[in-house]
């Protein structure tokens, strides 16, 4: 994720917790640790919450070692039931890199809809990168 390169010293995250913790207090974000053994291996999160408009966008990352295990898919299975029963919201977004398959496969396993090709989207180290953009709705919202 292209965030975690601006993430160099103890201080900088210790500056990523404070704004987390604003914006959760804000109800502009909700955030779940992936614990195995005690340990932070992932994250899955819903951000830039929009109460008025009832969507938001999903994120997440595990580390490599625990990949392949669908720790992933039910975590999110898990975020997308809390943002549709607990939440309220109404549409879920999902931005991933074109060449990130894995996370795009979760997006599929799970029935989100592939609605955007997105140019020149994200960026990295190497320049812009295009991306896909997923969404999932509440049909039993009203």
């Amino acid at each position: 994720m292209p965030w975690v390169n601006n993430l160099h010293t103890v201080d900088q995250e210790a500056t990523y917790l404070e704004y987390a913790v604003h914006k959760i207090m804000q109800g502009r974000l909700y955030l779940a640790n992936i614990v195995i053994d005690d340990q932070i291996v992932g994250q899955v999160e819903i951000h830039n919450i929009s109460a008025n408009n009832h969507r938001g966008e999903v994120g997440y990352w595990l580390d490599s070692e625990f990949q392949g295990r669908g720790i992933m898919t039910y975590a999110v299975r898990q975020v997308i039931n809390y943002a549709f029963e607990e939440l309220h919201l109404h549409r879920l977004e999902l931005i991933t890199d074109v060449a990130n398959e894995a996370s795009q496969q979760v997006a599929r396993r799970l029935g989100w809809k592939k609605e955007a090709y997105l140019s020149d989207y994200l960026i990295s180290g190497d320049g812009y990168q295009d991306a896909v953009l997923f969404c999932k709705i509440n049909h039993q919202q009203v």
